[in-house]
């Protein structure tokens, strides 16, 4: 990929760009069935049923070039009255409620540095129904949800900056997160759980992490459902520490 999209400006890239992320964007969806379909079944089998998936590139150079993402699937908006996400609905919002996401990126130069190429593994939160959602099932099974936070080995991502994060040196990912909720209101209602992983990485590596993803979205699902269904992480505690491979 480095030689593809190499770090100069995006916009040497406009001409090529369509070509271009077809090409990853079907390796990104390769990747992704791959590592779904080596996922414990009990797991994927609901949120599949439950879930839409969606290839998505992006019109002009960024630093995504593709991402299959997984989110709620149509009846979750129209059974509550909301309407279809983009880009399904282009009136519709960015924001999806749920989301788990494999992203495909490309290398980035800094002031002082250069990240080179990386997929990106995001568990995301973005509507007020979900946070709220999410922070009950905080509240309800604080140990199972650290244990799958700091077993993924996912940073904390917001939207907005928050004082008491910033002001924090040397918290763990979940200690992010327990000062993100201190926060009563989130303008953006935004937060993520992402893992990067570079070329090294092994697939295991990133189905662990994804299996980690999944469960979170699937137990955040079950507090947001017209008819809650509040214990379902307690459905992937044995899910967290299986290795993967493990079908049920």
């Amino acid at each position: 990929m480095a030689e593809t999209l190499p770090f100069h400006s995006y916009t040497d890239d406009e001409q090529r760009w369509a070509s271009v992320t077809a090409e990853f964007a079907e390796q990104i969806h390769t990747l992704a069935g791959e590592l779904l379909s080596s996922l414990p079944s009990d797991l994927t089998r609901r949120v599949l049923n439950e879930s839409k998936q969606e290839l998505l590139c992006r019109d002009k150079p960024t630093v995504s070039i593709a991402e299959f993402r997984l989110r709620p699937a149509n009846s979750y908006y129209t059974r509550s009255g909301r309407p279809l996400p983009r880009p399904e609905n282009p009136q519709g919002f960015d924001a999806t409620g749920l989301a788990v996401s494999l992203s495909l990126c490309r290398g980035f130069a800094e002031t002082e540095s250069a990240t080179p190429p990386f997929i990106a593994l995001d568990f995301e939160v973005w509507g007020a129904h979900e946070r709220a959602g999410f922070a009950s099932l905080l509240r309800d099974h604080r140990h199972l949800v650290e244990m799958l936070v700091t077993r993924s080995g996912a940073s904390l991502f917001t939207s907005c900056p928050f004082k008491n994060i910033e002001a924090a040196d040397y918290v763990s990912p979940f200690e992010a997160l327990e000062l993100y909720f201190e926060n009563e209101t989130d303008p953006e209602n935004q937060f993520a759980l992402q893992c990067k992983f570079g070329r090294t990485a092994r697939e295991t590596d990133i189905g662990q992490s994804l299996q980690i993803a999944l469960a979170l979205y699937d137990a955040t699902m079950g507090y947001c459902l017209v008819q809650p269904q509040r214990e379902r992480l307690l459905e992937h505690v044995r899910l967290g520490t299986l290795p993967l491979g493990n079908k049920a």
